[in-house]
């Protein structure tokens, strides 16, 4: 049972960079792709904070889920 118990904290240790990497592609599909200092930049300049989310745009048009993108870019690199 020791074993099982180190092998499940051994494999939540080492997968904790693609989580956190999942994470940051998540905020950024959801809106979070300006820097804090581009931000900062437009808020001193009077300007609106606007960007366009080409991910999102894809899949609405294709009515294609965000993974289906990212699985066909995954398979044209791996084709490439």
């Amino acid at each position: 049972m020791i074993d099982l118990w180190e092998s499940l904290q051994e494999a939540i240790t080492e997968s904790e960079t693609s989580r956190e990497e999942a994470r940051t592609h998540y905020r950024y599909y959801y809106g979070d792709q300006l820097p804090v200092s581009a931000l900062r930049i437009l808020q001193d300049r009077g300007q609106p904070v606007r960007w366009e989310n080409e991910y999102r745009k894809i899949a609405a048009a294709g009515k294609k889920s965000f993974d289906d993108i990212t699985g066909a870019i995954n398979l044209v690199r791996l084709t490439n």
